[in-house]
């Protein structure tokens, strides 16, 4: 706050010099620490003669700039590393600027290209009085994100178009993301919902320093396989209960087929020996897309018919040398028959005119499944029996034909006649008619029979048989006799009504007999004798 004032002349021995005009004691003509003001500088040599006073002035004490009012206007941004500080006061003529303290050549009060620091700005007046400090931060340039470490973690499938780009780094308070370059709300680093397309990730600080772009690609939507097309290409048979399922589109390298909705191992499209049923086809291509579904159905396998009821229901006769197959089961629409195995345009069931032979009929139904086959036989054609010859023994009519005999008289058919022998019980005219198959033959000779008694045995043994007539029982007896006899009592229609064996005497209880005459017919195994008896 003070001065020096200084004086140069007059200099001598024993000079002295005051600023007060009073006070001599200063010999060197240099005043310091002057207070400011106006002063009467004289001075004094040796004999004490005092000068004029010549007026020196110490100024006031130049003013104190105060501190500065500065700050930092501009900071350093991501893409400029410096920053400005601006000076609003103290100004004036002659004011200069420093914020290090020693280079005051600013006269604006504005510092540009400042590099991040913090700064002591000061101001220097005219008079080069420097004012106390005033601290200014530029801050440090804001770091720039490093390009982001990004990818798909989530493409589109066959069912979802969209996929999700997921931001692993960088992360941190106020970072923002975006797939498009411009909208940064994402904070989690996580975009769902994508479409296809390939993006340039990037993150941004919360400063706003934008990173450099990571490329990321959302894959198109794989296609879906269209519906297949396909057919049951082979339906069950009558004798093949599967089926075969052709798919020919859609087609390609990686296509597999399925047919139950879940196993896709089939690579050829060609499903064989499928049991019926209503199949879903769908088609999976090789990135696992499954076309929507076409159904197919493998029919059930047709029925084979059972095996036929069938019989002759006409054979061959004696006139008719062909017979009649009848099929009455099974029946329905569209059925056919066969009694040759090959040839099926019966309808009706019925074959007729069918020669002579064993057949195997076979029912074939609409569609075209054969059943197993049924013998029949159609018989051959009944023979016409030869004219049969008759003979007689005692009172026993024999007919040479050993079936089939029937016996006549002159009235007419012997109702039970109908043996080989015949024994007579009435006199008149007899001949038989041989049937076989219900073919007659023609008529036999004819005998005529008159009786004339009662035989007796060819040898020296005699059958009596008596009482003759009988009531109740009679008695048969051939005293001596040690051969078993056999007899027959045969009625007027030929009948046996009684038999029996017997060696030398036998009873035979005749009360249930009718009244008439009777035949007893005796034999031992070599020879026969007949007796004719009366009932009362």
């Amino acid at each position: 706050a003070t001065g020096t004032i200084t004086i140069t002349a007059p200099t001598g021995l024993g000079m002295t010099y005051s600023i007060d005009g009073s006070t001599y004691v200063n010999t060197t003509g240099i005043f310091t620490l002057v207070p400011s003001n106006t002063y009467t500088v004289t001075a004094k040599n040796a004999a004490g003669c005092i000068s004029l006073g010549t007026a020196v002035t110490v100024n006031a004490q130049p003013a104190t700039p105060p501190a500065p009012t500065a700050s930092a206007t501009l900071h350093p941004t991501c893409t400029i590393a410096t920053g400005t500080i601006t000076i609003t006061a103290p100004t004036g003529l002659g004011m200069t600027y420093s914020i290090d303290g020693s280079t005051y050549v600013n006269t604006s009060g504005i510092f540009t290209l400042v590099p991040s620091n913090t700064y002591t700005v000061t101001a220097k007046s005219a008079a080069e009085c420097i004012s106390t400090g005033t601290a200014v931060t530029v801050n440090a340039q804001p770091e720039t994100p490093p390009a982001p470490t990004a990818s798909a973690t989530l493409q589109p499938s066959c069912t979802i178009a969209t996929g999700t780009i997921t931001i692993t780094a960088p992360t941190g308070l106020g970072m923002t993301y975006s797939i498009d370059g411009s909208t940064y709300m994402n904070t989690t680093g996580i975009f769902t919902l994508v479409p296809a397309n390939t993006y340039t990730v990037t993150a941004k600080s919360a400063a706003g320093c934008i990173s450099t772009g990571t490329a990321v690609t959302i894959n198109a939507q794989p296609a879906t396989p269209p519906a297949p097309t396909a057919s049951a290409t082979l339906q069950p048979s009558c004798t093949i209960a599967t089926g075969t399922i052709t798919i020919t589109a859609p087609t390609g390298l990686g296509m597999t087929y399925s047919i139950d909705g879940s196993t896709y191992v089939n690579t050829t499209g060609i499903f064989t020996l499928v049991p019926a049923n209503t199949y879903t086809i769908t088609a999976k291509n090789a990135v696992g897309c499954i076309s929507t579904e076409t159904a197919v159905t493998v029919n059930a396998q047709p029925a084979t018919p059972p095996a036929p009821t069938a019989s002759a229901t006409l054979q061959p006769t004696c006139t008719v040398a062909t017979g009649t197959i009848t099929i009455t089961a099974p029946t329905g629409l569209g059925m056919t028959y066969s009694i040759d195995g090959s040839t099926y345009v019966n309808t009706t069931g019925i074959f007729t005119l069918v020669p002579s032979n064993t057949y195997t009929v076979t029912a074939k139904s609409s569609v075209g499944c054969i059943s197993l086959g049924v013998p029949v036989t159609i018989n051959p054609q009944p023979a016409t029996p030869a004219t049969p010859v008759i003979t007689i023994n005692s009172y026993v009519l024999h007919s040479d034909a050993a079936n089939g005999n029937q016996w006549y008289n002159q009235n007419g058919l012997i109702a039970l006649g109908t043996s080989q022998d015949y024994a007579v019980v009435t006199e008149g005219d007899y001949y038989v008619i041989v049937t076989l198959l219900g073919c007659s033959s023609d008529t036999s000779n004819i005998i005529h029979v008159i009786f004339t008694g009662v035989e007796s045995s060819k040898n020296n043994q005699t059958i009596n048989v008596y009482p003759n007539p009988v009531s109740n029982e009679l008695i048969i007896e051939m005293n001596g006799n040690n051969e078993l006899i056999h007899y027959e009592i045969v009625n007027a229609l030929g009948q046996v009504i009684s038999k029996g064996s017997f060696m030398e005497k036998t009873h035979v209880t005749t009360s249930s007999f009718s009244q008439g005459i009777y035949i007893i017919k005796f034999e031992n195994g070599k020879t026969f004798e007949f007796k004719k008896i009366v009932k009362e």
